[in-house]
């Protein structure tokens, strides 16, 4: 099962300065930015909170998206 991701709620000109990969996955997803991400949140298609997590960091390295169900979802830092 792959889960796509989608950007939401980010500002159209830092959209540059941020990588997610891969894209789509089923297990892990890294993020890279050149801002400081405080909160990483998925939402799936109907807007429901799915992940909430509090990172305070440039990088996070494998976050654990293992425990969705396959679909599209979308991502709000």
């Amino acid at each position: 099962a792959c889960i796509a991701i989608g950007d939401v709620g980010i500002d159209l000109n830092s959209l540059k300065r941020i990588e997610i990969y891969p894209n789509p996955s089923n297990s892990t997803i890294n993020i890279k930015s050149e801002l400081m991400i405080h909160q990483i949140s998925i939402y799936n298609l109907h807007g429901g909170l799915v992940l909430n997590k509090d990172v305070d960091k440039y990088t996070i390295s494998n976050l654990d998206i293992s425990t969705l169900e396959a679909g599209t979802y979308f991502i709000q830092n």
